[in-house]
């Protein structure tokens, strides 16, 4: 059932991703170099105008195995899964089913909307503040892995 599935697969990501960043991964900081961590958002919003994505989250390949199986969950699998009300469930089904990893990007800072997002305010940044934060920020997220500031995002993807 799910749960067996969901255990498998969620370690075996979690493996991947610790063997992954204990290797060679540029997104962790080196000796002495501050980093600023945040989790994403439940709730996104498309951006596709406002800044220029360079490039996409490191783990895409990981998240795409993942949409899959996420998409190969009945509806009332997923709702179980995210442990969300129907609306969110239903929202995210959607988006879910008709998710292109590499079409329709959203800067990984604009995507998300919450309030840590609101303070930081990234719509009225000046250029070296948005340099400051692809040094510095780094977005946890459990469907893409560590996501630097401009790093693409399909807007809804987390729960």
């Amino acid at each position: 059932m799910i749960q067996d599935n969901t255990v498998s697969i969620l370690g075996w990501i979690q493996y991947e991703k610790g063997r992954w960043l204990q290797n060679n991964n540029p997104e962790v900081p080196g000796p002495g170099a501050m980093r600023i961590i945040i989790s994403p958002a439940k709730q996104m919003r498309v951006d596709t105008d406002s800044l220029a994505c360079t490039e996409l989250p490191v783990f895409t390949d990981r998240a795409e195995i993942l949409k899959d199986w996420i998409r190969s969950l009945s509806y009332q699998e997923q709702k179980t899964l995210w442990a969300c009300n129907d609306k969110i469930a239903r929202q995210n089904a959607e988006r879910f089913a008709h998710m292109d990893l590499t079409k329709n990007l959203t800067p990984a800072l604009l995507a998300y909307d919450g309030i840590q997002y609101t303070y930081m305010a990234p719509a009225v940044f000046e250029d070296g503040q948005f340099e400051y934060v692809q040094e510095h920020l780094r977005i946890l997220s459990g469907f893409y892995g560590v996501v630097k500031r401009i790093r693409k995002v399909q807007g809804g993807e987390h729960i």
